[in-house]
């Protein structure tokens, strides 16, 4: 990982902390959806799939009024691999990603 890289992974942590206690309240709109399209098909093709995961990841954006964004790990439904699963706020899009699809590669890789 490069200086940078890790420069870029404290920012995010810091503004994910900080983020925590805004509230504003967005819908999911969307070219908020078609943004994390577009900028989560840029970062699968430059990924490798996991041996005990299905693949591709789901990425969902959610209509929260919480500024958000995580990763989960879903029971498997085939009872062998378990899916990975990427979602953000709509109020995440809104507030701090704001259109910029280098942001929200960040946030989501």
């Amino acid at each position: 990982m490069t200086v940078r890289n890790v420069r870029s992974l404290r920012f995010a942590t810091v503004l994910l902390v900080n983020l925590k206690t805004v509230r504003a309240y967005c819908a999911v709109k969307p070219e908020h959806e078609k943004l994390v399209k577009d900028v989560s098909t840029r970062l699968l093709a430059v990924a490798t799939s996991p041996k005990d995961y299905e693949w591709p990841p789901l990425f969902l954006v959610i209509d929260k009024e919480e500024v958000n964004a995580f990763a989960v790990s879903l029971p498997p439904k085939d009872k062998t691999k378990r899916v990975p699963g990427i979602g953000i706020t709509g109020a995440m899009m809104e507030k701090v990603v704001n259109g910029d699809a280098d942001l929200l590669a960040m946030l989501l890789a």
